[in-house]
């Protein structure tokens, strides 16, 4: 169970806290290298730091504090990891799709319905939203890690649905904390678990992603399905039906839409 897995973890942190220094960087270094050979190796997942990505996905919403039918999207990602990050979500309508887009460039970022109307800039609050966000693509990528901008931490074994897993807490200056789990047989990342901002309740919660239907895509093996949570409260469902690694993508790509010039 994830609460399960979350007192485990606060046990493990109190217990190194005092020795966080002299965590062995051996036993970490075997963690991740293990996991970056079973999603493919190095290399594959190097060039996933500048790639595309397409699928299918389902948004759960509430509706007058009910829980309403999940709304379906097209979604088109593209990205130059960390800090350049596109999206699109068409979401099927009466009328066709409706495209909502949304784009990421340093710590400025965006959103707009008609990108030949322009963007509206994100208020603060979400901007860091959709900057941790790209931030977590990254880091699932795992070969990120040994680049030495992060310190890392081994976490107590644990279990999650009925799975054993091993944990890596991920900490880089100016993004929340990110926590990993590796399936203890296959070295396969099934969890991503962070913390992010609810709008509604103005306050931090807790964010489960979790990965499965591991595929060979873009020259790695990566999941197919990934489901998000917030709390105990399924938010979103995603199909990855393509990865495409790109050697670059232009940065109009990520940049904010123009307005439209006045005749």
């Amino acid at each position: 169970m994830l609460n399960r897995t979350w007192l485990l973890i606060l046990i493990g942190l109190a217990w190194t806290e005092s020795s966080l220094q002299a965590q062995p960087t051996g036993k970490t270094k075997e963690l991740i290298n293990k996991a970056i050979q079973a999603h493919g190796g190095a290399e594959a997942l190097d060039k996933l730091s500048t790639a595309t990505w397409k699928g299918r996905g389902l948004l759960y919403r509430d509706r007058d504090g009910r829980e309403d039918k999940p709304l379906p999207f097209f979604g088109d990602w593209s990205a130059v990891l960390p800090d350049k990050y596109h999206y699109t979500y068409a979401f099927k309508g009466i009328g066709g799709r409706l495209p909502l887009s949304t784009g990421l460039i340093g710590d400025k970022a965006w959103r707009t319905l008609r990108p030949d109307r322009g963007a509206d800039d994100l208020p603060e609050e979400q901007m860091k939203t959709v900057k941790e966000e790209a931030h977590a693509w990254y880091v699932s990528h795992l070969t990120p890690l040994l680049s030495g901008d992060y310190q890392l931490m081994a976490l107590p074994a644990t279990q999650r649905d009925n799975h054993f897993i091993l944990g890596l807490k991920v900490d880089r200056k100016g993004y929340k904390s990110i926590y990993l789990f590796f399936d203890r047989q296959t070295n396969l990342l099934n969890y991503l678990d962070s913390k992010v901002y609810d709008p509604e309740k103005k306050q931090e919660i807790l964010q489960e992603t979790k990965y499965a239907n591991f595929k060979q895509m873009g020259g790695a093996t990566l999941p197919q399905s990934i489901a998000i949570r917030q709390g105990k409260k399924l938010i979103m469902e995603l199909d990855i039906d393509t990865v495409t690694p790109m050697g670059t993508i232009p940065n109009k790509v990520f940049e904010k839409p123009p307005e439209p010039k006045d005749d």
